[in-house]
């Protein structure tokens, strides 16, 4: 009996130890799958995106059940009926992309028919789109909530995608405004005033079939365009080569390149009210420092109107030019409030002439055990747009109140210690000694890619004295590598 008995304690405590486990493991998971803006770009190939679903946007017969579906799902939110009235989003984090190839939903359903081939990665173009908007006007919202929002309020047809009434629905859902066109000029214009617009394009340079894409932005004479359906060499191929930048997650396309060939079919404009990322650091208080214009040839330096040399060329100061720097993006300085300038060819001294106020950038280490976050402003009541890991090694370039500014916004300095004699080497073109292994993440883990030796590469972000954060020039690839791979 008295064996019995202490094989059922034992039982029972394995089972606790189990639970409790279980539920460490569980709460782990909850936390690994919080809804985060997707930043690596999947592997697909022109083969897969033939295969997609098309997205209709011409036949007569889908258009009349495309304004029935509206009207039936505004009869619904009116009688109350819709099961999803009292639908809650997650937190503002500002701008979003989502793929709707990532692997976080890519095989959820998105069918009225039960069809298990319709799902987000081969028809959810409109549900992602719409997720993009929403959550970067209003709140998160991820592509299978959207998704499933678009089935239960009828717009998602039997075999041609999304109607295109479902994003005049959300926009009345989600308390957003909402304009609608099929003018390039006008759509231009409505990002311009701070819209985000999603486009229907046909078979051409975003797509095979039928297609939406969000226009997030306008850089001089480029527009700023997030793809759902982004892949790795989506735009390598003969047709597409050439025609588009693409810098992470995001598309850059001339406005001429758009037009002639996205084979765009309507724009539908979602108005954000909120301050946009632009405008609060523009408004970031921060050291103004002077700087002189001085050029190896003395031919002096062009002034674009972005940070890069894809950026119109607005004029050209020479030699000698006195110039007000507000802040940094990379090695790109602002002079103006849309005027830029490659910094390498700033000085502190011209001939005689020194500047009025000298600051001198330096490197600091986090030291922070947990990490320390990046705010908009110098101090803790600012808005957080991002984090520095323990052991980080990041360049200061202006100072406030015991605080400092890094290239992408400012931190406690408190928490850092200075880095003596580190050379930086951001912005230089290196090559691989021999074949290189590129990583996901910067502790040099996820997802790797191997490289052949010769392989060019710019060095991005000096990480710490033994990572960088590098682009391949040929493939656009963003990853990390050692630091002692180049030649």
């Amino acid at each position: 009996m008295r064996k019995k008995l202490s094989s059922l304690i034992i039982s029972m405590l394995i089972l606790t130890l189990f639970i409790g486990n279980f539920n460490i493991v569980a709460n782990a998971i909850n936390q690994t799958d919080e809804c985060i803006s997707t930043t690596e770009i999947p592997m697909q190939t022109i083969v897969e995106e033939q295969s997609l679903e098309y997205q209709s946007t011409e036949e007569e017969e889908f258009r009349k059940e495309n304004e029935e579906a509206y009207k039936k799902a505004i009869q619904n939110d009116t009688n109350q009926r819709a099961r999803n009235s009292n639908f809650q989003l997650g937190p503002y984090e500002g701008l979003i992309y989502y793929s709707q190839i990532d692997n976080r939903w890519r095989n959820d359903p998105y069918t009225i028919t039960g069809n298990p081939s319709q799902t987000i990665g081969t028809s959810g173009c409109g549900p992602t789109a719409a997720a993009m908007v929403v959550s970067s006007i209003k709140g998160i919202i991820t592509p299978t909530q959207m998704a499933n929002l678009y089935v239960e309020n009828g717009f998602r047809s039997r075999n041609n995608g999304t109607y295109w009434s479902a994003f005049r629905w959300t926009a009345n859902k989600f308390g957003i405004g909402f304009e609608e066109t099929t003018s390039l000029n006008q759509a231009i214009e409505l990002v311009k005033n701070n819209y985000y617009v999603i486009v229907s394009v046909n078979d051409g340079l975003f797509t095979s079939g039928g297609h939406f894409v969000v226009l997030v932005g306008i850089s001089g004479d480029y527009l700023e365009i997030f793809d759902p359906y982004l892949y790795s060499g989506k735009f390598d191929i003969p047709s597409r080569k050439g025609k588009v930048i693409v810098e992470g997650n995001k598309v850059y396309c001339s406005i001429n390149n758009f037009r002639n060939y996205a084979n765009y079919q309507r724009f539908f404009a979602f108005k954000n009210d909120r301050e946009n990322n632009k405008s609060e650091t523009e408004n970031i208080t921060m050291p103004e420092y002077t700087r002189y214009v001085k050029t190896s040839t003395g031919i002096g330096v062009n002034v674009r109107s972005g940070p890069g040399i894809k950026f119109s060329k607005i004029k050209a100061y020479p030699d000698g030019t006195k110039v007000t720097v507000y802040g940094m993006e990379g090695i790109w300085a602002r002079v103006g409030r849309n005027e830029w300038i490659d910094s390498t060819y700033l000085a502190v001294r011209y001939n005689n002439q020194i500047a009025d106020y000298i600051f001198n950038p330096y490197k600091v280490k986090i030291i922070s055990p947990i990490g320390l976050n990046i705010r908009m402003g110098n101090c803790i009541s600012y808005k957080k747009i991002g984090a520095y890991r323990y052991g980080a090694v990041v360049e200061v370039i202006a100072e406030k109140n015991g605080w400092g500014r890094t290239n992408i916004g400012w931190i406690d300095l408190q928490y850092t210690e200075k880095v003596e004699n580190i050379p930086s080497t951001v912005g230089m073109v290196k090559y691989f000694k021999g074949r290189t292994i590129l990583y996901q993440n910067p502790n040099l883990s996820g997802r790797e890619y191997q490289y052949l030796p010769n392989t060019s590469v710019i060095i991005l972000e000096n990480v710490n004295s033994q990572v960088d954060k590098i682009k391949v020039r040929e493939t656009g690839r963003i990853a990390y590598v050692r630091s002692n791979s180049y030649k």
